[in-house]
Formats: structure tokens, C-alpha cells, sequence
């Protein structure tokens, strides 16, 4: 009797073991399942041009930060910008005009809230009735500063002023101009 237990034990075993290396030696054949996609390669950036166009820039809350008209305009996806060719730009400050630009090339870059304007600009502002033109403009509506490059000539509420270059604030409240010797000042009646 001890040995017929015996006998059905070992063969129970053997089966055990013999099931388990049909499932060791199954699992090793097809390895495992493939988890490879397949890539695609990555697609180029997406280049527009567009005549004739108004694009308006809004910050996070949906409030006006500049409004762009262009005869023709080129986005790429690529940098984020758009650059204008024969525009303007309107530029907001508390829902109000702050600047108005005019010129033959214009970069706006959205993410970095910067406008960058060159060829020769026409700027006005009813803020301190500030006009001027230069070379180029640099706006950047993150830090509220101006800068006008290259020839600077205009005048506002304090008289005119001819300068290498023009620093201000959105407001136009304080203006410092260089040529070369730097002149800064506050200018009476901002609104």
C-alpha cells in the first residue's frame, strides 16, 4: 500500500514538471510579445502665408494684447512667429491703446508676448501725444518696455526730441532717450 501512494505521488510530480517545462520551453520559442511601434518620422513644421490679414493677440484671460493687420503675413510653426510684411500693430495696455505702429516688417511672437518691428517705423501714442520714428521697434508686453533703434525722432506733451535711442514704459509716463549723452525724465499729464 505505501508503495502504490508512493508510485501515484512520483507521477503526479513528473507531470507537474513536465507541464512546466512545456510552458518554460513554449515561453522561450516566441519570447515576448512585441511591443515595437512603428515610428514615424518626425513631420515638418508647418510654414502659412496668408494676404491680406488681421490677427489679434490675446493674453490668458482673453484681454487684447495687440492687434496686427498685414498685406501679407508668414507663420511658422516651427518658431512660434509671425512675420508681417506692409503692417501695423495696434498694442493694448488695460484695454486701451498704448502704441500704434506702422512698417514695412514685423515679427510677433505670442508665447514670448514680444512684437519687433523694423525698415523704418512710424509709432504714435495718444499717452502723452508721444510720436516718433526710428529704424526699428522692440515691444515686450511681459516686462511693459519700449525700445526704439536707429535714428529716433519724434516729440510728445515735454517738446521733440532726436535721439540714437528710446526707452519708455507701456504708460509713456517715463521716457529716456540717448544720443549720445542719456536723458531720462518724467513726462507730465500721462494718463
Amino acid at each position: 500500500m505505501r508503495l502504490g501512494w508512493l508510485r501515484v505521488l512520483l507521477k503526479t510530480w513528473v507531470a507537474v514538471l513536465v507541464c512546466l517545462a512545456v510552458a518554460v520551453a513554449g515561453c522561450s520559442r516566441s519570447g515576448p510579445k512585441s511591443t515595437t511601434r512603428h515610428l514615424q518620422p518626425p513631420r515638418t513644421p508647418i510654414g502659412v502665408t496668408v494676404l491680406q490679414s488681421d490677427t489679434i493677440q490675446t493674453d490668458e484671460n482673453g484681454h487684447m494684447l495687440w492687434k496686427v493687420t498685414a498685406a501679407k503675413m508668414t507663420a511658422n510653426e516651427a518658431d512660434g512667429a509671425g512675420v508681417v510684411s506692409d503692417g501695423s500693430a495696434v498694442v493694448y495696455d488695460n484695454g486701451t491703446i498704448a502704441l500704434q505702429v506702422t512698417c514695412p516688417r514685423l515679427k510677433a511672437i505670442g508665447a514670448k508676448r514680444q512684437l519687433h518691428a523694423w525698415g523704418g517705423i512710424q509709432a504714435s501714442s495718444p499717452r502723452n501725444n508721444t510720436k516718433f520714428t526710428a529704424k526699428e521697434i522692440r515691444v515686450d508686453l511681459r516686462t511693459n518696455h519700449i525700445r526704439a533703434l536707429g535714428g529716433v525722432e519724434g516729440s510728445n506733451n515735454a517738446g521733440t526730441f532726436t535721439a540714437d535711442s528710446l526707452d519708455t514704459d507701456i504708460k509713456f509716463s517715463r521716457m529716456r532717450i540717448q544720443d549720445p549723452i542719456m536723458v531720462e525724465g518724467t513726462i507730465g499729464g500721462s494718463k
